[in-house]
Order: C-alpha cells, then structure tokens, then sequence
C-alpha cells in the first residue's frame, strides 16, 4: 500500500526543510517559460478583431484593459487543449474568421507570440533539486502547435522524470483526473513531499484537494519558502 500524502491545507511548507527525497510537479507556461499574452492577443486582434477573438476562441481583455486576459468556457479551445481536434483543424475553424487574405502560417505564428523564453537559471534550479534528490515531474495545459514550437525553440524535455502534458492525454487542468493520473505515476519513496508549482490559483486549488500537495505559485516562491540552501 502507498503511504499516504501529506496533505497541508494551506500550502504551506515548514520554514526549514531537512535533506529529503520528494516530488515537484511544474506547471510550465508562466512557472517556467515566461508569457506575454498580451502580446499573443494584440497580435491576433489584428488578424480576427476583438468581437470575432472573444466569440471564436474565447479570449478577450479583462473589463480594466490590463494585461490580465479572461478565457471564456470556449469548447473549441478545450477541445484543442484536450488534443480531441487536430492542429490544422483548429486553425482551420478559425481561419474563416480572419482578415481577407491572412493565412494559416500568419495565424499560427500570432498564436504562438505568447512564448517568451526560458530563462537559464530556471533549468539549473530544476538541474540542481534533481541532483539532490527530487524526481521532477511536468504537467502542462498545452497544444500541438505550442507544444511543438517550445519543444524545438528550448529542448526543455531532458530536465524531467515525467512528462505529462494535456493535449495527448486528453484531459487538462483543473480536472482532477489529471492531477490523479499523475499521482498514480509517483513512485512510493518520492511520496512524502509532493510540491506543485502553477501560476493558476484553480489548478493549485484542485491539486491540494486531489493529491494533498503543498503549492506554489511560482519557481521563485518555492526557493523562498523552502529555503534549500543549494538553489
């Protein structure tokens, strides 16, 4: 039988930790590589206009016109997430929508400008948690396209145990069948610490209620916290 998780109602870990082998579950787009969404939605407001981005792929500006952006319960968005619908089955739902004249490659290449990079010393903290000791896992809300693109640009793959990723499992955060399909991938002596790192509140939420995990909202929050002197 597998021990038992600890399960930390407020996600928060003790001040100091002592030398321990445990789990770290990343999120990946906002914990790792860094987004400009505003950037991604300026982009394709100039391709399909602000009414046809909220109505077609369900994304629009937050009501103070900040940087923050509002993702509508949009079905062909969770469907591309979910990786039930192909990438040029995607683009093309959305295409018609579009500027005369603008092509996939151009959509595709808006949709993209949401990546940023992938900052260096992110990767050696990772390089130096798996060193003493921690299995790292990565579960990630993703796509095809994206997922292609980060995959190529940074060759993060190599820095993780596991790798789960939403588009070819067909199930995507918050839902908790993710969270426990990951859990049932942790090996009985990584058990006794589970850290999950999401920028998103609902996925840190959802993960503490499933697994029974202490969350972070980011990479530089849990070095903070945990204070392990070798990060």
């Amino acid at each position: 039988m597998r021990n038992k998780p600890i399960v930390c109602k407020y996600g928060a870990p003790p001040r100091r930790f002592p030398h321990f082998k445990g789990t770290i579950i990343f999120d990946l787009g906002g914990v790792l590589i860094n987004l400009d969404i505003a950037r991604c939605i300026n982009n394709l407001t100039q391709l399909l206009g602000e009414n046809n981005l909220k109505n077609i792929m369900g994304i629009s500006n937050d009501e103070e016109g900040t940087n923050a952006v509002s993702v509508a319960n949009r079905q062909l968005m969770k469907d591309y997430e979910k990786g039930l619908i192909s990438t040029n089955d995607f683009f093309s739902q959305v295409l018609p929508y579009c500027r005369q004249g603008t092509t996939q490659e151009q959509l595709e290449e808006a949709w993209r400008s949401m990546i940023v990079d992938l900052p260096e010393y992110r990767l050696q903290a990772i390089e130096r948690l798996r060193q003493n000791g921690f299995s790292i896992y990565l579960l990630s809300n993703s796509n095809d396209s994206h997922w292609n693109y980060i995959t190529e640009k940074f060759g993060f793959e190599k820095y993780f145990d596991r790798i789960f990723a939403s588009h070819l499992l067909h199930l995507s955060k918050p839902d908790d069948r993710i969270f426990k399909l990951v859990d049932s991938e942790i090996g009985p002596w990584q058990r006794q610490h589970i850290y999950y790192i999401d920028d998103m509140l609902a996925n840190r939420e959802a993960a503490q209620q499933t697994v029974g995990c202490y969350t972070f909202a980011s990479l530089e929050d849990f070095v903070k916290e945990t204070q392990l002197t070798y990060l």
